[in-house]
């Protein structure tokens, strides 16, 4: 019964790692997607950063309280983004290590079994 027991639970485990791999995936197709770097990579991630960051400097902007919570959000919004997608990334890698070990254990209950 133990053995049933771990098996679902390398089971999940392989189900989790892959669902992450596949993430990293999809976030990759983006990534080449040449719209997608124009709009989001270029324009957000980067030309809009810098023209914030511009905004942000203006006496207009650093004497309005308004003004600048609104910037420094939207700021944010961009770093959270950029996060995002690096976390993705860093989690498919774990993810990857996690599979193959998974796997392997898997691999090793089944023989075991035979």
């Amino acid at each position: 019964m133990s053995e049933l027991s771990e098996m679902s639970k390398i089971e999940l485990s392989i189900e989790a790692a892959n669902e992450k791999i596949h993430l990293a995936k999809c976030l990759n197709k983006l990534m080449d997607n040449p719209e997608f770097q124009e709009l989001i990579v270029d324009g957000y991630l980067k030309k809009d950063a810098v023209r914030l960051v511009k905004l942000k400097a203006s006496p207009n902007i650093t004497n309005n309280a308004n003004a600048s919570a609104y910037l420094e959000g939207q700021l944010n919004a961009i770093a959270y983004l950029n996060q995002h997608f690096i976390n993705i990334e860093t989690e498919a890698a774990m993810a990857q290590k996690a599979l193959e070990d998974a796997e392997a254990e898997r691999d090793a209950l089944y023989s075991e079994e035979n």
